[in-house]
């Protein structure tokens, strides 16, 4: 297996004694008893999408799809990357990686954030460049059977912007799926973006000690009878699902999350969708762990039960602080 060693060790895994915290809010979708009280959102059509690269067999044994090949540069670079330790590569070549890893976020991020966005993904069979009209952008693939990232299966990109607690934030990525998407028939949990806590090295913490924790701000993804969604998931220290958002597969889709961060009360949350004035969905709570600023991940983390190998499509990756 090829893997992509890039900040494996920087972001761990939250998890607890295998099974993602997050479960059993995600485990909402089963139910769906808000169904009736979901609004449309609007979306933009995308022209037809083409390779970046020719498309050839995955690198995985345990994968028997085909997957787009990411660009050249980044292939050559990682082909032959050790799997172990999760990064083994000095000097110059850690210059290389680095420069590989932001010729693939550049397609998605936008370029102020370049210098703390990274990837987290095993290989790169699970990450692609592709173009339309409107330009380049990001692919993020899980399948099942691939090698897990921090205990997790996941393909995603993160964005380390700085804020402190009382800051007003905007986050705001488009993504798309395609028409074929293998949504999982038993609804089992699945991320497409969250907002997640981090230790506060300057008060001596680290991921070897610090407690795991569900994200506090997530977007889950669900289908049932036929319609996809997305549900806002928020709160500590347990999150709760506060309603789902209907989708359509093979447009493109604007979400905008802005966050008031507090680890009190006065926290809160607004899910605006594609072009809406009006937001979709609010929460209010506190939504920080600790006092550190909290990291957007946005891509696909999934219940590693889940079968079925799924592209997820990204671009325009923002990050703004409205206010402080």
């Amino acid at each position: 297996m090829n893997h992509l060693p890039i900040n494996a060790v920087r972001h761990r895994c939250q998890c607890q004694s295998g099974v993602p915290a997050l479960l059993a809010p995600l485990a909402l979708l089963t139910l769906l008893t808000l169904l009736t009280a979901c609004g449309g959102a609007g979306e933009t059509t995308p022209a037809a999408a083409t390779s970046h690269q020719a498309t050839a067999q995955s690198s995985s044994s345990a994968s028997k799809t085909s997957a787009a090949q990411p660009p050249a540069s980044l292939a050559a670079l990682l082909l032959d990357t050790p799997t172990t330790p999760p990064f083994n590569v000095g000097g110059d070549s850690a210059e290389q990686l680095r420069s590989a890893e932001l010729e693939l976020l550049a397609a998605a991020v936008d370029t102020s954030l370049l210098p703390v966005a990274r990837l987290e993904l095993p290989a790169v069979a699970n990450v692609a460049v592709w173009r339309d009209s409107a330009g380049p952008f990001l692919g993020l693939r899980t399948y099942a059977g691939q090698p897990l990232v921090n205990g997790g299966v996941r393909a995603e990109l993160t964005v380390d912007h700085p804020f402190v607690p009382g800051d007003r934030v905007r986050y705001s990525w488009s993504f798309a799926i395609a028409p074929d998407f293998p949504a999982d028939p038993q609804m089992r949990w699945w991320l497409i973006g969250n907002l997640h806590d981090q230790p506060d090295a300057s008060r001596g913490e680290t991921w070897s000690t610090y407690q795991a924790h569900s994200p506090s701000v997530g977007l889950g993804f669900g289908r049932r009878d036929g319609q996809d969604y997305i549900a806002l998931l928020y709160g500590t220290p347990t999150p709760s699902s506060y309603g789902l958002v209907p989708i359509r597969r093979g447009v493109w889709h604007t979400v905008t999350l802005e966050v008031n961060w507090s680890q009190r009360s006065d926290g809160k949350v607004a899910l605006y969708v594609d072009s809406a004035a009006v937001p979709a969905l609010t929460a209010t709570g506190a939504n920080m762990y600790n006092a550190y600023q909290h990291y957007l991940k946005v891509g696909s983390y999934r219940d590693p039960a889940i079968t079925g190998d799924a592209w997820i499509y990204v671009r325009d990756v923002k990050v703004q602080t409205l206010s402080r």
